[in-house]
């Protein structure tokens, strides 16, 4: 066990809680699994941890557990024994071993069993447990690389949590995972996310709700996608590229801004190259101004400046957002006061001139 840790067990919990708050982490895990006084000290007050990953492969899960400064991949499979060091977890011993990797990430292997998938899922789920003992994890996010997935394969995983902040689903080889409608629609009803990346091909379905607790939405292949999937009140942006199934709705996008149905929105970006976009309809009732901005600050915000930009005001508060249409593209950006203060000169000064004095 890391010996410095190991001296300062005998320290009274308000001292030991000080030390290990400017630990390694990893270390600090370490120690726990090392020594049953630590580990009973540990759980009077948990470490925060900003998150922990599952990766669902079609074989396997593995994790990563992530802090402010470093990650810590796991991975539960069968190895020989000699080239592991026992360590305890949930009063059971399992042999483990570690490889160093760089400062920000290492990586933990925890021997399974045998070697079939259902030993990995028990080792995982001991691994989880143990974790949740002694830390405070504060997002849990799902990686789904499997080639055809079904929503029943998230069963052990949705046992700790429904709720996610980052739900991505995304093929090794970088194709489309395909999935059926019922499949599809069960993954959208069963769970929540923050934020959806769905690289996901569903043929003769189209899912009409908006995604709730959804602030980001990117999908590569939206045929599945409607206007209403990104009309949730906490949406803040939405990047998607391909062609939907049907009529994909930006005006009625826009005018939802506009009306302060989704006041948190910041970026909508869409790309389908091979077709023309009718600014006339996506603009249509929606009065616009002449914009105020410039290139740069739009290249600030690592966004394409793209021709004919103009400028919108919110009724509820005059916020302005700024649509820019590009041979198939169309770009909606809104400019918080964050954005504004981040403006070159004369378009910070024009602002200010549109819409009077105000403190910064």
């Amino acid at each position: 066990m890391p010996k410095p840790l190991f001296e300062l067990m005998k320290l009274p919990t308000l001292a030991l809680k000080s030390v290990v708050r400017f630990s390694e982490p990893n270390e600090v895990i370490e120690t726990s699994m090392s020594s049953d006084t630590f580990l009973d000290e540990l759980k009077k007050f948990k470490i925060p941890a900003d998150y922990l990953t599952f990766i669902r492969e079609d074989s396997r899960i593995s994790l990563v557990l992530g802090f402010d400064d470093i990650a810590i991949n796991i991975h539960c499979f069968r190895f020989p024994s000699e080239t592991g060091k026992l360590k305890k977890l949930n009063g059971e011993y399992v042999f483990w071993r570690k490889h160093e990797g760089t400062r920000r990430r290492v990586t933990w292997n925890f021997q399974t069993a045998d070697t079939s998938i259902e030993s990995n899922f028990r080792m995982i789920d001991t691994v989880v447990t143990y974790f949740l003992t002694i830390l405070r994890i504060k997002t849990f996010n799902l990686s789904c690389l499997m080639n055809t997935p079904k929503f029943s394969d998230l069963s052990m995983i949705l046992n700790y949590s429904k709720h996610f902040g980052n739900v991505g689903y995304q093929r090794r080889d970088i194709r489309k995972t395909p999935m059926s409608p019922v499949e599809l629609r069960r993954l959208l009803d069963g769970i929540t996310a923050e934020t959806w990346d769905l690289n996901i091909r569903c043929d003769g379905f189209e899912y009409e709700k908006p995604l709730m607790k959804c602030k980001r939405f990117q999908s590569s292949s939206i045929g599945w996608v409607t206007t209403d999937c990104v009309l949730s009140a906490d949406i803040v942006s939405v990047k998607i590229d391909g062609r939907p199934r049907r009529f994909f709705d930006f005006n009625k996008i826009i005018q939802y801004w506009v009306d302060g149905k989704i006041p948190n929105l910041e970026l909508v970006q869409y790309r389908q190259y091979d077709t023309n976009v009718d600014q006339g309809q996506v603009l249509r009732g929606i009065n616009t101004i002449e914009t105020i901005f410039v290139e740069p600050d739009f290249r600030r915000r690592l966004i394409d400046f793209l021709d004919h930009p103009v400028d919108i005001k919110r009724k509820t508060d005059g916020r302005r957002a700024t649509a820019l249409f590009g041979p198939g593209t169309i770009e909606f950006c809104v400019w918080k006061p964050e954005y504004i203060l981040g403006l070159t000169e004369r378009s910070f000064a024009r602002y200010k001139r549109s819409i009077g004095e105000f403190e910064y």
